[in-house]
């Protein structure tokens, strides 16, 4: 593991999906593989072009672009490869402005293109991926149950503390 997307190689390793192990680099491909933000990136702009939220192509072009949309991208991903989904984004100041502001969605439909992002990203990572993650969070409320909490307080690595659910 080389720590580019590390927690996607963690997850493609134990659930075998090749895809995602060759989007990280965890194992040889033959021709330059998107990464895993660049995939939910490309689910996501399929969404948007089937919904009444699609940007015009001004907002595409400046703020979905590959380099400026694979950096907005992966805020959703982070929150849905760790179990999280609207909830997450929908408390996350930052997202919530970059969407209205720059992506001009309006405030009404703000959860709904929340969701289409956790969608794209559910796409992205696979069945197999999206499996796990699920029985990873069963084991989690299972575990909170039995100890009367409703969530874990933890830290993150880079000493982000979390003191609520968000999925």
């Amino acid at each position: 593991l080389d720590a580019k997307c590390s927690g996607t190689q963690y997850l493609a390793f134990i659930a075998g999906n090749m895809e995602m192990a060759q989007a990280t680099g965890l194992v040889d491909n033959e021709s330059k593989a998107r990464d895993p933000y660049q995939l939910s990136l490309v689910q996501l702009m399929k969404l948007l072009e089937k919904s009444s939220m699609n940007p015009t192509q001004e907002i595409k072009d400046a703020f979905l672009n590959p380099k400026a949309g694979r950096n907005f991208i992966k805020t959703p991903y982070m929150a849905v490869q760790y179990g999280g989904g609207k909830n997450a984004l929908l408390g996350n100041k930052d997202f919530c402005q970059y969407v209205s502001q720059q992506l001009a969605i309006v405030p009404e439909k703000l959860e709904a293109f929340a969701g289409l992002c956790v969608e794209a990203v559910h796409t992205a990572l696979g069945e197999k991926i999206n499996k796990f993650i699920e029985k990873t969070q069963e084991a989690v409320i299972k575990k909170c149950e039995k100890l009367g909490k409703a969530y874990f307080t933890y830290r993150h690595t880079d000493g982000q503390v979390v003191l609520k659910p968000c999925f």
